[in-house]
């Protein structure tokens, strides 16, 4: 019984890609297109495997190139290269279930970071992949963000439709992150 309980519980929250389809073309889990604009894609998926991150690669190149914003714990290293891509790792702490927790969101340093490649990027055009290891709320912060910087969202646009479309849970971390964040 115990042993089909923790089977149940992996199986749950395995991340499993699906088929390629022409929205999807390399099969990204958890995929979504974030905004697109005249020459800035932004798209958002849980952690994709080297296959699909060529794909995406080959993809992007008529598109002004791929910039993967990698969304690492602060515990764990980040990857290899990606062949054809800019990566640019950012390191944030993990968020918490427990609302209670002081567990802080991501600093105004790396914020400030991403946003200013989120500006950079949306300049000179591209295709943007922002992906953590489940692509939930790591992933719908910095898809928030890009709502606001390349698609002009209001903060609080931004933020209730990744709640609603994406199931960013409210952390108080990522809430008070949310809240200091002043867009240029």
């Amino acid at each position: 019984m115990r042993l089909a309980l923790v089977a149940l519980m992996f199986l749950s929250c395995a991340t499993v890609s699906p088929a390629p389809t022409p929205d999807n073309p390399c099969g990204l889990p958890n995929f979504s297109r974030v905004v697109t604009t005249g020459k800035t894609e932004v798209i958002r998926s849980a952690k994709p495997t080297p296959e699909q991150l060529s794909c995406l690669a080959r993809y992007s190149k008529d598109k002004g190139g791929l910039s993967v914003f990698r969304l690492c714990r602060v515990s764990e290293g980040c990857e290899e290269s990606v062949p054809g891509a800019t990566v640019l790792d950012f390191a944030m702490p993990p968020f918490t279930d427990d609302v209670l927790s002081s567990a802080r969101g991501p600093s105004r340093e790396i914020v400030a970071r991403i946003e200013a490649k989120l500006r950079e990027i949306a300049d000179a055009g591209g295709v943007i992949l922002v992906h953590c290891v489940h692509g939930v709320d790591r992933t719908s912060f910095v898809s928030a963000m890009a709502d606001v910087v390349v698609g002009g969202l209001s903060k609080t646009k931004a933020a209730l439709k990744e709640m609603l479309e994406h199931y960013m849970r409210p952390f108080p971390g990522l809430l008070g992150a949310w809240g200091d964040w002043s867009p240029k």
